[in-house]
């Protein structure tokens, strides 16, 4: 279609950070070939998400390697951040909080169990200390002159796989910090969500079944606490009404 035609070009966009995803059917080694087969290469110098401190941090860690990731088809290129992201910046106290810290774990040597339980409970106190001084008006996201303090809708933990999130999780809950686990590799049907809303449907297939009924009874879809659950178990006319309600939800799903 397009060798030696005048007047066209043929443009192969390449994301070497998307072509490691080997899961969403990426092949890193297609891409260097790829790469290797074109004689002109363009690059977005400018990083339009990052703040500042964000985008000089990341340059100055993979600089410290001459060859970070291993390939040589694949360099380190430095970018700018964008004008229109100078003034974002994060304080505690009115101080700077640098853009990225690296913790490390004291001792000689220790195992990878104990490690990830240490650095998921330093996290979680992390974010409670944030949270916390958020709270009080101390812990501000900047945006130019303009301030407002940190929440938890601010706040992402990024994790290698389930393990690590659920020592996360269990570190935050410990704080009483709640917190949601997003993946695009579960299911839907594997949410308490999905479990109650079949709880529901199976209720409303066979009403006439007590166990059955009570366990949708017993879902949050409904906000029913144990009392007012045995409060319809001693109600029989309101127990016959709730029947009564489900046989009318059979009709309407069968109809």
């Amino acid at each position: 279609i397009w060798r030696r035609q005048p007047e066209t070009a043929l443009l192969l966009i390449g994301d070497r950070k998307q072509a490691i995803y080997a899961f969403r059917g990426a092949d890193i080694f297609t891409y260097m070939k790829a790469r290797g087969d074109v004689a002109a290469h363009y690059t977005l110098d400018t990083n339009w998400r990052s703040a500042p401190g964000m985008v000089e941090s990341v340059k100055r860690l993979f600089s410290l390697s001459d060859n970070p990731f291993m390939f040589r088809e694949i360099p380190f290129l430095p970018v700018k951040s964008a004008p229109k992201n100078q003034h974002l910046r994060f304080t505690v106290d009115d101080d700077a909080v640098p853009a990225m810290n690296i913790w490390l774990m004291p001792g000689e040597a220790v195992g990878a169990g104990d490690y990830q339980t240490f650095m998921a409970q330093l996290c979680a106190s992390q974010i409670r200390d944030w949270l916390s001084a958020g709270q009080q008006g101390r812990a501000l996201l900047w945006r130019d002159d303009c301030a407002r303090p940190v929440q938890a809708s601010d706040i992402t933990v990024l994790v290698r796989n389930r393990q690590e999130a659920s020592l996360i999780r269990d570190a935050l809950q410990a704080l009483a910090i709640p917190s949601v686990y997003l993946s695009n590799r579960d299911s839907v049907f594997e949410t308490p969500e999905a479990q109650e809303l079949l709880w529901v449907l199976q209720a409303a297939l066979a009403p006439e079944r007590e166990n059955t009924l009570r366990s949708a009874l017993a879902t949050s879809i409904f906000g029913l606490n144990a009392r007012d659950i045995e409060n319809l178990n001693k109600d029989e006319r309101a127990w016959d009404a709730l029947v009564e309600e489900f046989s009318d939800y059979r009709l309407i799903w069968r109809q």
